[in-house]
């Protein structure tokens, strides 16, 4: 019977009790020392009854949770079975596998964590309690999304003879099982179907359960029957189907298929996070502009996304959908995660690569695509030179939003999100920001969205957190572990004698003398060593130039002869190519690479780290050593973390970077609790060992994150600042604005002014030329005032360090876009300096020139931009920029090294060959090559465009694409962006004397074909090869063998209108769904039931003729239906 409420309530406040509370942590304590293999002869003195104690308070609380769960009093049910299913496992989970009493804990622990909604927690923990007994395996079944095996668990109690059964508990145990068995396969229906029914009657059998332990006097069965229920009519809450119709008003058709993927995913989905079940009331909530979702690392912000996009083409499927990633890793996976779903509905998915250049290839993907995931930069090119590509976009998603703020990039995207929104609202467009570390989420909505209610916020998340002090000691490791009662690994690690040690710099194994580990970094990397046990480890270091250092550190701690790690073999081989053809010999990310340690950080060429990325989705690693290029969106599992150092300089990083990349500690489904060690040498000064104390402690303060400040307003507030030093007010400032004149204020000054002025200006033209804001074309100080009043530079004037107000900021803003429509009176040309994206500065320089980019664009078009042309255009480009485009082409080399580097480059050379040639070649290829002359090449290529020639403006946005992906042919570009993402197997395919296609898309398609395949194979290097090999893995499926069926009646089975084919003891049954109605029937080639028997996807449907035909419930199969 359930405790009253008011009881429940009081045992609950019991619990709160000081001596209580102090077994609680002590368990905490210990459980995280049984978890990283601590010796109990090295625990402290923890209460001598503390395991006893500590279970019979736990069945306590949950008796009291369960209470108030059953009588709807949801918050406080939650908290107290998350509390008492927390309990349960700190003192048993360590004992599960070995006894059997523990195992039964851990199994009622599990389920009181998946009946509070902790639905990761719950998989985690139920591995360890999952043989226990029949009955536990078909709970843990459900817990782990394994409907295969909770049908051949319950087949053997629904398709059972019972005829030799005799004694009471057999019986017992049998009757229990078979109410939980037919419950369970009833829900399964549910979650394949919808139908509320199954839902309601596999509750029924529940309460049969409960009744007849309850007569049986067994409390095990009970509690489990009861936990149970609980944990199904929560998941009927929170499913897709309960969950999702309310926002999907009309015809279901496509949210039905939008469940069913999900449902029948190889990682399936049926419900939603309680995270995400706060959300979308805001989020999908009629008449919203828009919405800020804050949510924890991990948490599922992408989902929330996904649901967005699907009620965005549920109200208008022709809509389109913009998908702002700021960077190219966290684009690709994020195409890889909505094509899953979306392509599968009809909507094609699509990634444009690269920054503000815009081919006619792009073009045509941006314009056939639904959904769009690019890059600011690259959305940014598609308003300003094809802004009809927009016109029926009808969600902006903006990811990672938070940043914002006091950086070059940061400032021009918030202008260009500040144009995003006000075209938004002209055109019924919402827009989404999605940010996991944002402190003030309230001014970001009123900015994007005009409504201070359209936050969705929520701390969940999937795994609980430990934060520890990990202290190097001179001689050894010391943890000390955050909590209520003192926890600590006294000697977790120490020193002792190693004979070998790997080095970095002469990239091989040497002898060594000292001790192991003798210093912080080698400290560091023997305890992830230690920790890799427990689940993959993040090594985190701000300074990214000493991740080989550290990678040194883990190869010494692991031994010259430790195993290989068992990579997937294509995407190991993948992996391989891109290193040899980007890195040095023997580089120490590979050789690293192959025990498992993965090294990522900016100082790796870009297709080396995506390699990386491609390489750690295929398989967890051992340990992950990583700078905050990690932190930008890369969706990585990691148990622990261990922050070596968060001093990129003399600086540490910003809190929200710090979390960022600690929040990701803690894998859904995977781990239960995230480990975040904060890393301290004590062999230093006093005051330093405080100050790291003191600066780790901010950081584990989540409260203590900055809020996201308007990096316009930054730079405006800075120059307004520095006026007022010199004695300079507004007015004069004005003045000095719209005369582009700085040279009141010191030479350094003014140079910062001017710089800052490049940044806006062409922001504030594009605007002045967008005919949906400024249709009239009237003055700056009318638009200015619409667009700005509510951006967020205003928004935070008021409650700015800086004395510039919102009035200022606009009349700023004003002057400063007035100036620049005076300087460039014709129409035509400020359209081209817009389309261009160049600062104003540079694009006028452009402008200017536009007959020698017009008299070099035939050049190449005669000799049809082979090899030779386009280094000649090249060449004479880097002395033009050189002179002309010193804002964009900064810490340009040498023209003696670009000679060096020039030719290599554009021919496809593996980029190992080219940095043998300088040491400048690795940041000439990235910066100078890969962005700043393809974004110049481009801007002459739409100012071409804009004053008419549109011929040679595609041939200047070819080069520029050869330019930016260094290689030398368009068919060698196609190559690349199809997939192959290595510049010299690219070159290698477009030279064979085979068709590969003329597209992106159609090389795409072409490599997927097997005779296209075998073709290239006799012709093609190794290292083509394994590209090859991995493309042909990511696309080869074979076609489901479905049987077809004569359609029949059922006269043995008449109230069911679904029957399922199931198999037991070599016997085929046709069942209703509940197990209660079958037949026996026999397999024949004219009847093939065994083909589908125990199948979840198949079932037979009674259609109005009274006749039964075979359906798919999952939509990537689709059965042949019968003539």
């Amino acid at each position: 019977m359930p405790i009253p409420t008011e009881k429940a309530r009081e045992i609950l406040q019991k619990h709160q009790a000081g001596h209580i509370e102090n077994l609680f942590a002590q368990s905490s304590a210990r459980y995280v020392l049984y978890e990283v293999g601590e010796s109990e002869d090295n625990f402290p003195s923890f209460d001598s009854a503390l395991t006893d104690k500590v279970t019979l308070s736990a069945y306590s609380i949950l008796a009291a949770g369960v209470s108030l769960a059953e009588a709807n009093l949801t918050g406080e049910a939650i908290a107290a079975m998350e509390e008492a299913a927390a309990l349960l496992i700190n003192v048993h989970a360590p004992y599960a596998e070995t006894e059997l009493t523990s195992s039964f804990h851990v199994l009622i622990a599990s389920m009181a964590f998946h009946a509070s909604g902790q639905y990761s927690r719950a998989f985690v923990y139920i591995r360890k309690a999952e043989l226990l007994t029949p009955l536990a395996r078909i709970v843990a079944s459900l817990i782990r999304k394994r409907p295969a095996d909770a049908i051949l668990e319950a087949n053997q109690y629904l398709l059972a003879d019972l005829s030799a059964m005799t004694d009471s508990w057999s019986l017992c145990d049998h009757a229990v099982t078979l109410s939980i068995s037919r419950s369970t396969s009833l829900v399964l229906e549910y979650f394949a179907t919808g139908n509320q029914q199954y839902l309601a009657s596999s509750i029924e059998n529940l309460n049969i359960a409960m009744e007849l332990a309850s007569d049986y006097d067994s409390p095990s069965h009970w509690w489990i029957a009861r936990l149970l229920r609980l944990m199904i009519s929560g998941n009927g809450q929170a499913s897709l189907w309960h969950a999702l119709p309310p926002y999907f008003p009309g015809d279901a058709t496509l949210l039905s298929r939008y469940i069913r993927l999900h449902a029948y995913a190889s990682k399936s989905v049926t419900e939603l996070w309680r995270s995400q079940l706060d959300a979308i009331p805001i989020t999908l909530g009629q008449g919203r502009t828009g919405a800020v979702v804050n949510m924890r690392t991990s948490s599922g912000k992408t989902r929330v996304a996904e649901l967005v996009i699907l009620q965005t083409l549920h109200e208008n499927p022709g809509a389109k959908i913009l998908y702002l990633a700021p960077f190219r890793s966290l684009a690709l996976e994020i195409e890889q995660t909505l094509c899953q779903i979306f392509d599968r509905c009809g909507f094609l998915v699509s990634h444009l690569y690269g920054g503000f250049r815009l081919s006619s290839a792009d073009r045509q993907i941006a314009k056939d695509s639904t959904i769009t995931i690019a890059t600011p930069e690259k959305i940014r090119a598609i308003l300003r030179s094809s802004p009809e590509l927009l016109n029926d976009v009808r969600l902006i998603i903006i990811d990672e939003g938070h940043l914002i703020g006091a950086d070059k990039r940061y400032v021009k995207n918030e202008l260009f999100i500040d144009h995003l929104r006000v075209l938004a609202r002209s055109s019924a467009c919402r827009i989404l920001l999605l940010s996991a570390v944002l402190p003030n989420p309230d001014e970001l909505a009123v900015w994007l969205t005009g409504d201070v209610e359209n936050v969705a916020r929520s701390g969940w998340k999937p795994s609980s957190e430990r934060f520890g002090i990990l202290r190097w000691q001179g001689s050894s490791v010391r943890i000390d572990w955050k909590g209520d009662f003192a926890s600590f690994n006294r000697q977790f690690i120490i020193a002792s004698k190693c004979k070998r040690q790997y080095d970095h710099k002469l990239t091989r194994w040497k002898n060594r003398r000292s001790l192991f580990p003798q210093n912080k970094n080698e400290a560091v990397a023997a305890s992830a060593v230690r920790l890799c046990s427990v689940g993959p480890v993040m090594i985190f270091s701000a300074r990214a130039n000493s991740i080989p250092g550290l990678a040194a550190c883990v190869l010494t701690a692991i031994g010259e002869n430790a195993e290989d790690h068992n990579w997937p073999k294509n995407e190991w081989n993948a992996f391989l190519a891109t290193c040899q053809e980007e890195l040095r010999d023997s580089a120490v990310e590979l050789t690293a690479a192959r025990k498992g340690i993965i090294c990522h950080s900016n100082k790796l060429p870009s297709q080396v780290r995506m390699a990386t990325e491609r390489l750690m989705r295929s398989t967890s690693p051992k340990i992950i050593i990583a700078s905050s290029t990690l932190a930008q969106g890369v969706n990585i599992g990691i148990s622990s973390v261990i922050v070596a150092t968060p001093y990129q300089t003399d600086q540490p990083i910003d809190h929200r970077d710090f979390w960022n990349i600690c929040g990701r500690a803690g894998r859904a489904f995977v781990d239960g609790e995230g480990k975040v060690l904060y890393a301290i040498d004590e062999t230093r000064e006093d005051w330093q060992i405080r100050q790291d104390r003191e600066l780790a402690a901010g950081y584990f303060n989540v409260s203590q994150s900055k809020p996201v400040e308007s990096g316009l307003l930054f730079a405006l507030g800075i120059i307004h600042q520095a006026a007022e030093r010199t004695g300079i007010n507004f007015e004069d400032l004005m003045t000095m604005v719209a005369e582009n004149d700085f040279s009141n204020l010191s030479e350094q000054v003014a140079a910062g002014c001017l710089e800052i002025m490049d940044l806006i200006d062409d922001g504030l033209l594009a605007l002045h030329e967008d005919p949906e804001v400024n249709p009239n074309l009237e003055n700056p100080e009318v638009w200015a005032d619409t667009v700005f009043r509510s951006s967020l530079a205003a928004i935070q004037a008021p409650n700015s360090t800086f004395s510039i107000d919102a009035d200022e900021l606009i009349r700023f803003l004003a002057a400063r876009a007035k100036k620049i429509v005076e300087m460039t009176p014709e129409p035509s040309q400020r359209k081209a300096y817009v389309a261009s994206g160049l600062p104003v500065s540079v694009a006028s320089n452009v402008y200017r020139d536009r007959e020698q980019f017009l008299q070099y664009a035939q050049f190449l078009s005669d000799a049809d931009k082979n090899l030779q042309s386009t280094l000649a255009f090249l060449e004479w480009l880097e002395e033009w920029a050189r002179e002309n485009a010193k804002g964009v082409v900064i810490n340009l080399p040498e023209k003696n090294v670009l000679d060096m580097i020039r030719g290599a480059w554009i021919s496809g050379c593996p980029m190992r060959e080219i940095l043998e040639l300088t040491d400048e070649a690795d940041d000439a290829c990235k910066e100078a090559y890969g962005f700043q002359f393809p974004w110049l090449i481009h801007a002459a290529a739409q100012q071409l465009k804009q004053i008419g020639n549109e011929e040679l403006s595609e041939i200047l946005a070819a080069i520029a694409l050869l330019v930016e992906l260094g290689v030398p042919s368009e068919k060698a570009a196609w190559a690349f962006l199809a997939g192959v993402r290595s510049r010299a197997s690219a070159t290698e395919l477009a030279s064979c004397d085979i068709d590969i296609g003329n597209s992106p898309s159609m090389v795409r398609k072409k490599l997927r074909e097997p005779d296209t395949i075998a073709a290239l194979r006799c012709q093609v290097s190794e290292q083509t090869q394994a590209w090859l090999d991995l493309h042909w893995s990511n696309f080869d499926s074979e076609p489901a063998n479905i049987p077809s069926f004569p359609r029949f009646t059922l006269e043995k089975i008449p109230d069911a209108d679904t029957i399922l084919v199931r198999r037991y003891n070599q016997s085929t049954y046709l069942c209703s769904p509940d197990g209660l109605q079958r037949m026996a029937v026999k397999v024949s080639e004219e009847w093939p039931f065994d083909r589908i028997a125990d199948d979840y996807r198949f079932a037979f449907t009674r259609a109005t003729d009274g006749r039964f035909d075979l359906i798919s419930r999952d939509p990537r199969v689709e059965p042949i239906q019968p003539e």
